[in-house]
């Protein structure tokens, strides 16, 4: 993500840009990366929690909630509070904190739950090479080649650093 992209904003990047999700920082689209999570699992939460540094050095992610984990009963009403909640701190209680706080969905917010994650599925089943469907997964446009990346193993330093550098 370092330098400045100057171009024109591939469809995927267009696309994934208008999910919904809470955004953390400034950035544009071009300067965004984009995390999908289900906020029941672990390895989201971790993910969370060590771009943080990140973040504090300006950096701008967008958490894009879904219930990648299945069980609809459970996770749905912890990914609809990450959506509907007015709370500023929403998704550091949820994912930072795992706190569980939990809303009721309205039929808007199962639709973008539901989008997201037609979205998640089938950017996976392009890039069939990344293996089985997983939370979390990135997806950012690197300035390094212009080109849209999509990103597994994000719990992982090796990986938060090829994606933002040193932060």
């Amino acid at each position: 993500m370092d330098g400045e992209f100057k171009g024109e904003l591939p469809e995927s990047i267009k696309t994934v840009a208008s999910l919904e999700g809470v955004t953390e920082g400034e950035g544009g689209p071009a300067d965004t990366v984009y995390i999908i999570v289900d906020p029941r699992c672990p390895y989201c939460r971790q993910t969370y929690n060590m771009i943080r540094d990140y973040v504090k050095a300006g950096r701008t992610i967008k958490w894009i909630p879904t219930i990648a984990l299945g069980d609809a009963k459970n996770g749905l009403p912890l990914a609809a509070a990450i959506l509907q909640s007015k709370a500023p701190d929403a998704v550091e209680r949820i994912l930072g904190k795992h706190e569980r706080i939990t809303s009721a969905p309205t039929k808007e917010t199962e639709e973008a739950l539901e989008r997201n994650l037609s979205f998640m599925l089938a950017a996976f089943e392009q890039n069939s090479k990344l293996g089985q469907a997983g939370v979390p997964v990135a997806f950012y446009l690197d300035h390094r080649t212009g080109q849209p990346r999509m990103m597994t193993g994000v719990s992982e330093n090796v990986v938060l650093r090829d994606i933002f550098g040193t932060p």
